[in-house]
């Protein structure tokens, strides 16, 4: 583990959230009662919890982690939610806003509060039902994926800013903040600039990609579904990373490129096919991921994982060049 002493610690980089400080947003914002207040499992970036109100549904409360924390590559994701679940709340089952606060004069991060979406964490469920596959699920989450794709836009980047006129400013732009979180985390960023070396070179190529929606994060761990005998998908959380680009750089691309075969022929036939796409772009897209996925191996403590991906993403780029 050639950088497994120099991973992050989680609980620094996601400080606890006390139940008088829930109680006192919830109180402030919503202007009601609180019954109850519990966190729940299963975030490794915000701080989530389930409020039970005194006269009304139960709410969620998602403290995002403290500025001095957040990653340049991951500034604001919180209030990038904010900006793009309009966009999103036509396509897919997501929570709605009911407040947000972005001031830190309530707490020292931003705040939002959102519906409570019923159904059972789809992991959580693949795990009682035993279903080892869940072609139903990857199914669903290619359908789910293809209705987010198809909505158009006319500029590139989070909803949430900053925004980029083309394709490659806004590639270009994501890697050099790749860079910089890596050599802040005392990684090495050296393939990573060598993709925005590339980047440049076929910024031609690229800029002639349309904007689609990208949802950034749907997967089996952001999913609700009926329960364990119902794979049916109720909801999707943890909407933070929606962003305007081309379809394959979406990250659950990434993902299920790298599922087995039999879910991969699920997600593509609920997708409507699996569209051709150069090797030598897709290739580009994947090492963007795979950057991003040592970062959050680093920022969780997975030493050996964060080896994995820094391996990976050397032998990815000297594909590429």
């Amino acid at each position: 583990m050639p950088y497994g002493e120099r991973v992050a610690d989680l609980e620094r980089s996601r400080p606890p959230v006390g139940t008088a400080t829930v109680t006192r947003v919830v109180t402030r914002v919503l202007g009601v009662g609180v019954v109850d207040v519990r966190e729940l499992a299963g975030g490794s970036y915000c701080r989530t919890f389930r409020v039970d109100l005194r006269e009304d549904e139960p709410v969620v409360v998602r403290f995002a982690p403290p500025e001095s924390q957040q990653l340049a590559s991951e500034r604001h994701l919180m209030r990038n939610e904010v900006a793009g679940t309009p966009l999103l709340q036509p396509v897919l089952p997501v929570p709605r806003l009911l407040a947000s606060d972005t001031s830190h004069t309530l707490v020292d991060r931003d705040v939002v509060v959102q519906s409570w979406l019923p159904g059972v964490p789809a992991a959580e469920a693949l795990t009682r039902s035993g279903d080892r596959d869940a072609l139903v699920l990857w199914e669903q989450l290619g359908a789910l994926l293809a209705r987010v794709h198809a909505v158009g836009g006319s500029t590139y980047g989070r909803p949430g800013g900053p925004g980029s006129a083309t394709w490659s400013q806004e590639l270009g732009r994501r890697f050099t903040l790749l860079a910089l979180d890596l050599e802040r985390a005392g990684l090495p960023p050296v393939a990573v600039h060598r993709c925005a070396d590339l980047v440049s070179r076929e910024a031609d190529r690229l800029d002639e990609r349309p904007p689609r929606l990208l949802h950034g994060d749907l997967g089996p761990g952001n999913v609700l579904v009926a329960g364990p005998d119902r794979l049916e998908v109720v909801g999707v959380v943890d909407n933070d990373r929606v962003w305007w680009g081309d379809p394959p750089a979406d990250w659950t691309w990434y993902l299920v490129d790298r599922r087995r075969p039999a879910q991969q022929e699920a997600f593509w036939s609920g997708y409507g096919g699996r569209p051709a796409v150069e090797a030598e772009v897709l290739g580009l897209y994947a090492a963007r991921s795979t950057a991003e996925a040592a970062l959050e191996a680093h920022r969780l403590g997975l030493g050996d994982r964060l080896s994995q991906h820094l391996s990976e993403l050397t032998q990815q780029v000297d594909r590429l060049t």
